[in-house]
């Protein structure tokens, strides 16, 4: 008979004095599979039916498209999509969509040279490719806004619903040219992008400037979800969700004051009113969960602009609901430099990716693309003589060549931990020095799940030369708090392990525990001399509610 697993679980009330953190999975990145692709801008990476990855984006005025077979492999010659050969406009905002019928179809943003005055539209187009994206034909115009750059049409993103209906949505200056105002228009086909409707107004706010749409349909028939930007919620642009039911399809526009407009972030997650925050892209997982990015100015300087922005992503419900959980693709970004324009794409069940064009470095500015890990909440296993083959891990590894897998072990007596990290710059600072300026891990435990004040936490480090700094928070102080552990550290060129085992009354938790509790995680790294401290993504030491939650499993 296979052993089975009991779970302790203790209701986590929002209010109570229950579970600190947050439940549900987080997004890894992964400072190792970062890289820059080419030159360019405003890029998308789609997954196709035959698996192949689609990389689209502009450059000099042209549209292109490149292939992969998987994310860490290379990409395929650039294709040229589209160009204007009388020279008169530039092709940016690629989007590209593979329809039911295998069709591809690339859209864009064609914007004229001469910016104000001319005689020539800003439009929206799109192309079509019968042969997997080898070759492109059927060049259309769809739309035709203003001839002035305030009164033009921007970003086109795709949509197709169950039903057939294909959508593009677009921002839309053109119905307000004695004004400054936005909104967001769609277009509609019923044959595959054969023939369009005329555009109709999807959302608008009087005064402002809804901008940047990127459309979800959601699984479980749960409705047509919109990530916009919108900079008249909160002060500068913020991400808002704007939805609609399958059944009303867009019949009326959402005002300001509609219930079908609301703020995207969680409310203690939103961003101060000077905190720009703009061009959403929204997407959802297979397992049901949303992931909204945006380019963010908090923690930047200025704030209250794209100027310096990094890229931002946040984890939603599976109705793009109290998106938490934030995290950076990109968080070695120097404060000089931007990542912009940014997008999303799951390309298998535990990986995501991230493009964004960076500029701003003193070289290879252009696409850049990260990978992340989707990590599901730790779960710990009872020790057993299978020893640390069943466990999962959580990945930390964002911020340099180092990076680090946790994985847990339990008995009556101990917590087991074990950090696994790949390192091949290895340092240990003189004495003296803190614990964490040598190469080393750090673990916050929560062991009774505080969460009204932050007192009875624990934080334990340990560094490759066998130092520690053990601490424990009473009140609004960390006092020293030694505990009698057993420390194990195995060192070899690619990198090292610690093993950790913390007895359960070294943490102030007595045998059986009740409940689940929080952890945190740091990844200490010196390459000479460049030190950084790379935190478990969306989580923040100082923040008992980003804390990762971790249930214990116990075989019978």
């Amino acid at each position: 008979m296979k052993p089975f697993i009991i779970r302790f679980i203790v209701l986590a009330l929002l209010t109570g004095n229950c579970f600190a953190y947050q439940d549900g999975i987080r997004v890894a990145w992964d400072y190792r599979q970062c890289r820059f692709v080419n030159r360019g801008s405003y890029a998308r990476v789609k997954k196709l039916t035959d698996n192949r990855l689609a990389l689209v984006y502009d450059a000099g005025g042209r549209l292109y498209i490149r292939f992969a077979s998987a994310h860490n492999d290379a990409w395929g010659s650039p294709v040229e999509v589209a160009k204007d050969n009388a020279g008169i406009y530039n092709y940016t905002n690629s989007e590209l969509i593979e329809l039911r019928n295998g069709t591809l179809l690339y859209a864009w943003n064609a914007r004229p040279k001469q910016l104000n005055g001319g005689d020539n539209p800003y439009r929206i187009m799109i192309k079509m490719s019968d042969n997997g994206g080898a070759t492109w034909t059927n060049e259309q115009n769809l739309y035709q806004a203003g001839n002035d750059f305030g009164n033009g049409c921007w970003e086109p993103a795709f949509l197709q619903l169950p039903s057939g209906e294909l959508q593009i949505y677009f921002a839309d200056e053109s119905p307000y040219t004695d004004s400054n105002e936005q909104q967001i228009s769609l277009l509609r086909s019923f044959d595959n992008g054969a023939t369009w409707t005329a555009a109709q107004k999807v959302c608008f706010r009087a005064g402002s400037r809804d901008g940047m749409p990127v459309p979800v349909y959601l699984q479980d028939n749960k409705g047509i979800v919109m990530a916009i930007e919108d900079n008249g919620i909160n002060g500068a642009f913020k991400p808002v969700i704007i939805h609609s039911s399958v059944e009303d399809n867009w019949s009326d526009y959402v005002s300001a004051e509609s219930l079908h407009r609301r703020h995207a972030l969680r409310s203690d997650c939103r961003l101060a009113a000077e905190v720009a925050a703009g061009a959403p892209y929204l997407i959802q997982l297979h397992s049901g969960e949303t992931v909204l990015s945006m380019q963010s100015g908090e923690g930047r300087h200025p704030k209250n602009t794209h100027t310096h922005a990094n890229m931002q992503v946040y984890i939603g419900s599976n109705e793009a609901k109290d998106f938490s959980r934030n995290s950076s693709p990109f968080p070695w970004l120097p404060p000089y430099a931007k990542a912009l324009w940014s997008s999303l794409c799951q390309t298998s069940d535990t990986t995501v990716v991230a493009v964004s064009s960076v500029g701003g470095l003193p070289g290879q500015n252009g696409v850049w693309i990260a990978i992340g890990h989707i990590m599901q909440p730790l779960e710990i296993h009872q020790k057993t003589s299978a020893g640390w083959g069943n466990c999962t891990s959580i990945f930390v590894g964002a911020m340099s060549q180092a990076s680090m897998r946790l994985k847990a072990l339990w008995d009556n007596d101990s917590l087991y931990l074990r950090f696994d990290v790949k390192d091949s710059v290895q340092t240990i600072v003189p004495n003296g020095n803190p614990v964490w300026n040598s190469d080393g891990v750090e673990i916050f435990l929560n062991p009774e799940n505080r969460n009204s004040c932050y007192s009875d936490v624990y934080k334990m480090a340990v560094n490759i030369n066998g130092e520690t700094h053990f601490r424990r928070r009473i009140n609004d102080e960390w006092l020293d708090n030694p505990v009698e552990t057993n420390i194990k550290i195995d060192r070899n060129a690619k990198g090292y392990s610690i093993t950790l085992v913390i007895p359960w009354n070294g943490i102030g938790r007595t045998w059986p525990p009740a409940d689940s509790f929080g952890i945190h995680l740091k990844l200490h790294n010196n390459d000479n001399g460049v030190i950084t401290h790379d935190e478990l993504s969306g989580g923040n030491p100082d923040l008992l509610q980003t804390w990762l939650k971790t249930t214990l499993l116990q075989t019978i």
